[in-house]
């Protein structure tokens, strides 16, 4: 049975330090040396999981360090601190106008 699961939904605009969270299961943080899964939106969750919250993150558009690892590498450490050892993808946008301007 997997322990634990987190749902992302992200803003691929940008990234920032804005995340919202909503945590409905927190579990006890797990150690640096817990392996966390990363689900994309084309994976299929294992079954018997235990739903501990969801993040969303997001962007007004001008911040830094908006990759995709860097924005999953954030995810799996918000896991880590609420015991999640999956974080799965379940929306991506893509950049819009405004983001391309800013770059």
């Amino acid at each position: 049975m997997k322990r634990l699961l987190v749902l992302v939904l992200m803003g691929l605009a940008g990234y920032s330090p804005k995340i919202k969270s909503n945590y409905i299961n927190p579990q006890t943080e797990l150690t640096i040396e817990d392996e966390i899964a990363l689900l994309d939106i084309d994976h299929e969750l294992p079954e018997d999981l235990i739903k501990v919250g969801e993040l969303k993150f997001q962007d007004s558009g001008f911040s830094t360090d908006c990759s995709f690892n860097s924005i999953m590498n954030r995810a799996r450490q918000e896991a880590r601190k609420n015991g999640a050892n999956i974080v799965k993808v379940v929306d991506k946008k893509a950049p819009d106008i405004w983001y391309l301007l800013s770059t």
